[in-house]
């Protein structure tokens, strides 16, 4: 895709239907990671000496952001905190705690809680995460070293968002069009290295499991048999029931409108992050070198800047008022 090309992430989902957007937004992030070529190098898990982070290159480096993408989408939807809710409903249904009638819903959660649980791979995606973005969702103890944290991740996706978001908002009388495309350049470079200084094969391996259990947990979640075994209206009324029985405190009710804006707010950010992760992929071969960097001003990818910009703020409001996100 090129600049001027919509992405299917960054389309507008109505949120009437908590599973559509999610459902959109974890197909989406599939196809993303199907075009990622297989022989990206390995992810290393050793402390690296502070070198110069090198040019980008076209293949292989190509194939790490295009990893990189669906797995920052993974992430933020984990830290909605569905995947936990899945794990916590399996183990209320493998217990007996939690009537459900036979059928597929009931196989996958007994499923689920006999092979996933036993191997608790969490510990290597949240790693992952932790390495290749500097954060993870709660609810696991990963076996990254401090050192294995990428401090730097956050500062360079702002900038990249902040560059998008000022060229599609400030006239050229305010910013210079030669000017505002070196700032995105910049920024997208420096955020390309950052990645691929940390990314690798094992990225591609472990967005391939988040997202099939993301789409697990969805269909799990949705079916309305589920909803009501566990006296919940819909998707994400079932998802805080799964979560309070887990946590000891009894069924909670409905979500409020500030839960739902939580999860709302994880989503869209996993989505406009991942159409710019896309998105620098596919511009890679042109940040490297001499070669030149040209985004029209009505480019849509331009408007996944701001969409970044306003789930962040979103998510830092909520954090300051004391909202738990899951």
């Amino acid at each position: 895709m090129t600049s001027g090309q919509a992405y299917p992430a960054a389309q507008s989902q109505g949120w009437t239907d908590g599973a559509a957007p999610l459902v959109a937004g974890t197909e989406h992030a599939q196809a993303v990671l199907s075009r990622a070529a297989a022989h990206a190098v390995a992810l290393a898990r050793i402390t690296l000496p502070n070198l110069p982070d090198p040019p980008l290159a076209a293949g292989p480096d190509r194939s790490i952001l295009r990893a990189a993408a669906p797995l920052y989408f993974a992430m933020e939807v984990e830290s909605t905190g569905i995947t936990r809710a899945l794990s916590a409903l399996a183990g209320l249904f493998a217990s007996g705690a939690l009537r459900l009638p036979r059928g597929p819903q009931a196989e996958i959660l007994m499923q689920h809680h006999r092979d996933y649980e036993r191997r608790r791979p969490t510990d290597d995606r949240f790693a992952a995460y932790l390495r290749l973005f500097g954060t993870a969702p709660a609810g696991a103890v990963p076996f990254a070293t401090e050192d294995a944290v990428n401090l730097e991740f956050e500062e360079a996706m702002l900038r990249l968002a902040e560059a998008m978001h000022r060229y599609a908002h400030l006239t050229p009388l305010h910013l210079a069009p030669t000017v505002a495309q070196r700032e995105i350049r910049t920024a997208a470079r420096l955020l390309g290295e950052n990645l691929v200084m940390r990314g690798g094969g094992a990225a591609h391996y472990l967005a391939e499991e988040a997202l099939s259990l993301i789409a697990r947990a969805t269909d799990v979640f949705k079916d309305r048999s589920v909803q009501v075994a566990l006296g919940a209206p819909d998707l994400w009324g079932a998802i805080d029931v799964a979560l309070g029985l887990a946590q000891g405190v009894g069924r909670r009710p409905r979500p409020g409108a500030g839960r739902v804006a939580l999860a709302r707010a994880h989503l869209t950010r996993g989505r406009s992050g991942m159409s710019l992760l896309e998105w620098l992929a596919e511009e890679a071969p042109r940040l490297a070198g001499l070669g030149q960097l040209v985004v029209p001003r009505d480019a849509p990818i331009l408007a996944q800047g701001t969409e970044w910009l306003e789930a962040t703020l979103s998510l830092l409001t909520a954090e300051e008022t004391g909202l738990d996100a899951a």
